[in-house]
């Protein structure tokens, strides 16, 4: 099976995304600051991680449990653009 990981899977654009990907025969893997809400969002296919994507721990550990990583683009704050690296963890 296919594995990709996601960040933002929760978000706007980010939940159509992740259930078309599921339903493409993806298994999906996101990662989320609060478990609760996304469980009730998401099917059991999707897998839930607990986490913060501003911790390299928790981008790591996503990140290994798939081949494909996925950010949903981030908001602007204070007039700077967030950026994210969500390298795969195979390297």
């Amino acid at each position: 099976m296919k594995r990709i990981a996601m960040i933002g899977a929760t978000g706007l654009l980010g939940k159509p995304v992740a259930l078309a990907l599921a339903n493409a025969g993806y298994e999906v893997t996101a990662l989320v600051r609060d478990p609760g809400p996304a469980r009730k969002t998401f099917p059991k296919e999707i897998k839930i991680f607990p986490g913060d994507m501003r911790s390299d721990s928790d981008l790591k550990k996503t990140a290994r449990r798939s081949r494909q990583s996925l950010s949903q683009p981030l908001r602007k704050a204070k007039g700077k653009e967030n950026r994210l690296a969500f390298r795969s963890a195979r390297r």
